[in-house]
């Protein structure tokens, strides 16, 4: 430490690094030697190996990104059953009646769309990758599983409070987690191969049948 304030270099990392049962040690260093007044720092608790990672973010002036959003509807169990007694609760005359059958379903269409825009309307939600899936193989019951693996993480490699047994259950659901989300890739990729391929087959079927159209 001496050497490294005597060239001038700031140590910007005070929390331990590495966590083996009751040991703790700090040996990943971040050195610093800018004018900056200020730094953001810290310590990722991550089971990528044994040593947590550390990071460092020097202020700059670039503009902040934007934040992501996305458009969802509250299908919650509460607007589903109010929409639904809104469908019962109409009269269908206008649509059973008519002679017309485009203009019957294009009545039908306009009610249920306007019902359904007011019962579940689209709202503005910000992104979290806890909660909304980056890949399609993502499914809701895996982001679950994932937020518990880390919670199980954090509690086994905590100061102080790691213990044999704790270690051993994140271990268990970090391996069962691991599985499920190599076999649900897995079938996503499969699925997806088989439509593709099926795809090419009905295209070569209707090529060969032109073909055929064309010398006939």
């Amino acid at each position: 430490m001496d050497v490294n304030l005597s060239n001038g270099f700031v140590q910007l990392i005070c929390r331990a690094t590495r966590i083996q049962g009751q040991h703790f040690s700090l040996i990943d260093h971040i050195l610093a030697n800018s004018n900056h007044t200020s730094y953001t720092t810290g310590t990722l608790i991550s089971d990528l190996s044994d040593h947590f990672i550390n990071f460092i973010q020097i202020p700059t002036s670039k503009p902040k990104p934007k934040t992501k959003t996305e458009f969802k509807r509250q299908l919650t169990a509460d607007n589903i059953i109010r929409f639904k007694n809104a469908l019962s609760n109409l009269s269908w005359d206008e649509v059973c009646t008519g002679d017309d059958v485009d203009g019957s379903f294009d009545k039908f269409w306009t009610i249920f769309h306007d019902l359904y825009n007011l019962h579940f309307p689209k709202k503005v939600v910000k992104f979290n990758k806890n909660y909304h899936k980056i890949n399609n193989y993502m499914t809701t019951g895996l982001l679950v599983s994932r937020s518990k693996k880390l919670e199980l993480c954090k509690i086994s490699s905590k100061e102080r409070t790691g213990t044999p047994q704790s270690f051993e259950n994140y271990k268990k659901y970090g391996n069962t987690y691991n599985s499920l989300l190599r076999l649900s890739k897995k079938m996503y990729f499969d699925k997806n191969f088989e439509i593709v391929k099926k795809k090419q087959k009905n295209m070569g079927i209707f090529k060969r049948s032109y073909q055929l159209k064309q010398i006939y």
